[in-house]
């Protein structure tokens, strides 16, 4: 299933993140990869997602092609070559379920990720084991807002604080952010003048099994500077 990032901006849909659903009720993969990891096979399933995803190719327009992959299938050569034909439009999100034991040992493997074309992005900052230590230790293009810090921020002003802040950081850094789970256009909004530029959520569209570019269901208030 696909779900469209779009720009806070101007509402352009600037590329998709590939979601998988499982089994025949195309469940939501959560419980799917946790048992997968109490087996010792969640490289395999990660695996067979990306062969899945590499099946379909990359979106149309130019877009970007987000994928979840866990740092020990970073490492892995094999999903590197698979991966290879979609490289230049390919945006690895590292995901937050596995604790990273050393920097060192996956940082050349970033860096020939790097060398192919492919960008990084750390996903979900602010929940499992993903952190700000990401950002300060692999130089990500992209850092993926969790929906914990987005949900009701226009009604919050410690998150619109919050997110202020990370922004003149990922500035400094040179990440873009992206804010995930936006389900309210308030929520949209609060982040547009935030200064966030990238977003995804259930108020763009949900996923999809096709390429469906992002749709917003009101109109931009007069105000609003993202209009």
């Amino acid at each position: 299933m696909f779900q469209p990032v779009v720009s806070l901006s101007d509402r352009r849909t600037v590329g998709y993140e590939a979601l998988a659903r499982l089994g025949e009720g195309r469940d939501l993969p959560g419980p799917w990869f946790r048992l997968a990891r109490e087996m010792g096979v969640s490289a395999d399933l990660e695996r067979t997602c990306l062969v899945a995803i590499s099946e379909i190719g990359l979106p149309p327009d130019d877009g970007l092609l987000f994928v979840n992959a866990s740092a020990a299938t970073l490492i892995d050569p094999d999903v590197q070559d698979l991966c290879l034909p979609m490289a230049s439009r390919l945006v690895v999100e590292l995901t937050e379920h596995e604790h990273i034991e050393s920097y060192e040992e996956l940082r050349p493997s970033l860096e020939r990720w790097s060398s192919r074309g492919v960008r990084l992005a750390v996903d979900d900052t602010g929940a499992g084991h993903s952190s700000l230590r990401h950002v300060l230790e692999l130089a990500p293009h992209f850092l993926k807002l969790d929906q914990t810090v987005v949900a009701g921020l226009h009604e919050h002003a410690a998150r619109r604080a919050l997110i202020a802040a990370l922004v003149t950081f990922a500035e400094d850094v040179g990440t873009t952010i992206i804010a995930e789970g936006v389900e309210k256009r308030e929520e949209a909004d609060a982040l547009c003048d935030a200064g966030v530029h990238l977003g995804q959520g259930f108020a763009f569209g949900r996923p999809h099994p096709a390429w469906r570019p992002a749709v917003w269901p009101l109109e931009p208030a007069p105000t609003t500077a993202c209009g």
